[in-house]
């Protein structure tokens, strides 16, 4: 899933809807145009890497998921082969508080952690670390 710069590819992987869909306006009105790929758990996230062959540049993901959560997914990610550390990974949740932010940053492979909903901060976050003008 190798992209032109300016055009990151992105994979969300989160299993409501309706906030993938929330996903992807936040990042049109940030200008991320990069192509999108939807993932509703771990397991379809790894599934689409896999058949790509190359990871995305940006993986935003949720925590709490059906069928194999966020923490499963680096794992098996990580293990896959196709992990190279190139990925910028993000991850979203609902809960401010939790107590897997240490499990999730001790991977070495997440680059930051937002809280639902994305913001424009957030966004900008994301444009700052691709390094977009």
């Amino acid at each position: 899933m190798t992209s032109a710069p300016n055009k990151p590819e992105i994979l969300i992987v989160e299993d409501n809807s309706l906030i993938r869909f929330l996903l992807r306006l936040a990042l049109d009105e940030g200008q991320i145009n990069g192509p999108v790929k939807e993932a509703a758990n771990g397991r379809e996230a790894l599934d689409l890497i896999t058949i790509a062959g190359t990871a995305p540049d940006i993986i935003l993901l949720d925590i709490y998921m059906p069928t194999m959560n966020g923490i499963d997914f680096l794992e098996a990610f990580k293990n896959s082969g196709l992990y190279t550390g190139r990925t910028i990974i993000y991850i979203l949740t609902s809960d401010a508080g939790s107590e897997n932010f240490n499990r999730f940053m001790a991977t070495g492979m997440v680059k930051n952690y937002f809280n639902k909903p994305l913001t424009q901060l957030h966004v900008r976050q994301i444009r700052n670390d691709l390094k977009l003008q």
